[in-house]
């Protein structure tokens, strides 16, 4: 049975979620600027989907880049967005090209997935209660 996620336009101008094909992993998001967005070289700016998007209790999305522009230099900063949470979707995206990038009026500008989210509980400890061949290797210590 789907997850149902309830959604509404907070801008007359704001273009709905969309998925390429059905059994796609991600939603696309799209930017809702009718005048468009410019971001110099090094730029950051939140850019408005025009959305609210409510992940349902025990559920969370998870904002993420598309590889096409990530692979452009049009990064998107992560986000997770917590169930319940029914205030506007922006996406901040940062301009890592050595040119200004133009964000026009309902470009995808990023993809959120849809995540079950699990109880979970810390624990504070003096020594951890299992072993492994990682443990604190970490920043590359599984290769190249």
């Amino acid at each position: 049975m789907p997850v149902v996620l309830e959604w509404k336009k907070l801008s007359e101008t704001a273009k709905g979620p969309q998925k390429a094909h059905s059994d796609d992993a991600a939603w696309d998001l799209y930017a809702d600027c009718p005048e468009g967005i410019e971001l110099a070289p090094g730029e950051t700016k939140i850019v408005s989907s025009g959305l609210a998007i409510m992940p349902p209790r025990g559920w969370h999305c998870d904002l993420r880049g598309r590889s096409g522009m990530n692979s452009k230099g049009k990064f998107v900063i992560l986000g997770l967005i917590d169930s319940f949470y029914t205030g506007p979707w922006g996406v901040v995206l940062h301009n890592g090209n050595k040119d200004a990038i133009k964000i026009g009026h309902h470009d995808k500008i990023a993809q959120f997935t849809v995540m079950q989210t699990h109880e979970t509980k810390l624990v504070q400890v003096d020594d951890f209660s299992q072993t492994g061949d990682r443990m604190a290797s970490g920043f590359g210590s599984s290769g190249k």
